[in-house]
């Protein structure tokens, strides 16, 4: 019995030992491919722009909804409206009113379209170009049908930047990011029940890849390509 017990605690211990061995051996690999990411983005800010890819996308996702949901809503309002008349939550009332004349805003008006381009530089959102040294890291979440694009930003006032996919191809998108800024995985952006209903659930690089588990290796060579070559 003390035998059996000595076994499984050795067993136990090189389990643990080839997992924190796993550990180390992924990060080394991802401190590897970052400081081969910052490389490539001081050689590539030295020379010509190089357009790797282009879309476009709405400002904001835009969903018009039918007479039904609007039917539905204004039920449901309208309940909350006479409780809080019943209860003297007034305040209540102007919440519901508010949150009523955003979703009637958000979904009739059409949001303007950006031309997105990811070059050797950066990405350029209409006009305002993020360099690759502002833009460190990149996630993918996914809310119904939409596909969003988010960024860290480094000494902006704001956090991050998030684009939509638009009429883009999400996987040629996400190969193109990765050889040049570290991705987040689902486990990095972490978030609780109410942050997936709002910010979408984030993905996995790997969902972008035909080939799981083949991410693009870093220190490919960059190649000039447009649009249509990467596409192709």
């Amino acid at each position: 019995m003390d035998e059996e017990k000595k076994q499984s605690d050795q067993k136990d211990t090189k389990l643990e030992s080839l997992s924190k061995l796993r550990g180390e051996i992924d990060q080394m690999e991802k401190e590897i491919n970052n400081a081969k990411r910052q490389e490539l983005i001081l050689s590539e800010e030295r020379s010509e722009m190089k357009l790797l890819y282009k879309w476009n996308a709405p400002e904001r996702p835009f969903n018009p909804k039918g007479r039904n949901w609007y039917i539905s809503v204004f039920g449901i309002s309208i309940v909350i409206i006479i409780l809080a008349i019943l209860t003297q939550t007034y305040l209540l009332i102007l919440a519901v009113l508010a949150v009523l004349l955003v979703i009637y805003a958000q979904n009739t008006v059409v949001p303007p379209t950006f031309e997105i381009q990811i070059s050797n530089k950066g990405v350029k959102v209409g006009n305002e170009l993020y360099l690759w040294r502002k833009i460190p890291q990149f996630w993918i979440t996914q809310r119904g049908e939409d596909m969003f694009i988010n960024f860290t930003v480094a000494g902006e006032n704001s956090p991050r930047l998030t684009i939509l996919s638009g009429d883009g191809d999400i996987n040629i998108i996400a190969k193109e990011l990765v050889r040049f800024i570290d991705y987040l995985s689902p486990d990095e952006v972490g978030g609780d029940l109410l942050f997936r209903m709002v910010e979408g659930n984030p993905k996995n690089i790997n969902d972008f890849f035909e080939n799981k588990g083949q991410v693009t290796k870093v220190d490919d060579t960059l190649e000039n390509k447009t649009p249509e070559e990467v596409q192709s």
